[in-house]
């Protein structure tokens, strides 16, 4: 785990790091058109990341008519929880789907792989390399590389490695779930006021 130094100073560099690459210009409103993207793909490092970080988006953009794939990184087996590892796997996967039903989110794909414990291997990487060639996404979402959580940033390199093997190019969204992106970082922003509610009613 890393120490609180070490992330005030991991996150003085990233900033640095984005401002000198030019990543602080004028934030867009992105507009989610009922003719918009058609192939959507989300990665979630565990089961309710998805909901917490785009819920509203990705319901908006399947109620147009988006195909929406999720891939679940982790088996969720280390939530915190008195259930056995077991049981708890499988809850959480039935919950999942359940969240993704009412989220119009077409197919899951479970990698199965240790929660708390992910790793951007040649496995992993090979195998996510091998879904976005397959599924084609118009737009990629995956959590924001400074959402600290070790599971979280092993997806954005698992998502890096897998871009660079891929034959395919698509755009990538970042949502935020444990560390909020502060308008110094974010480049662009969805308008979910109107889904708020309904984001609500599927969290409860």
């Amino acid at each position: 785990m890393l120490k609180k130094p070490a992330v005030f100073v991991l996150t003085f560099l990233s900033i640095f790091v984005l401002k000198t690459i030019g990543f602080f210009r004028k934030k867009s409103l992105l507009e989610l058109k009922p003719n918009g993207e058609k192939s959507i793909l989300i990665l979630t490092p565990h089961a309710d990341d998805e909901l917490l970080g785009c819920g509203a988006v990705l319901k908006k953009q399947a109620e147009h008519s988006a195909q929406i794939t999720l891939v679940n990184m982790t088996d969720g087996g280390a939530s915190m929880s008195r259930l056995d590892s077991e049981l708890l796997v499988k809850i959480r996967k039935k919950e999942l789907k359940a969240v993704c039903r009412l989220l119009g989110i077409n197919n899951i794909i479970h990698l199965d792989q240790p929660d708390g414990n992910l790793k951007p291997n040649e496995e992993i990487i090979k195998r996510v390399a091998t879904i976005i060639d397959r599924i084609k996404p118009e737009i990629i979402y995956v959590p924001f590389f400074c959402d600290f959580h070790r599971d979280h940033v092993a997806t954005n390199l698992i998502l890096s490695s897998a871009l660079k093997r891929s034959f395919h190019t698509c755009a990538i969204r970042a949502y935020e779930v444990q560390v909020p992106i502060t308008p110094l970082l974010f480049n662009s922003y969805v308008e979910i006021s109107d889904w708020l509610q309904i984001k609500k009613n599927l969290l409860r």
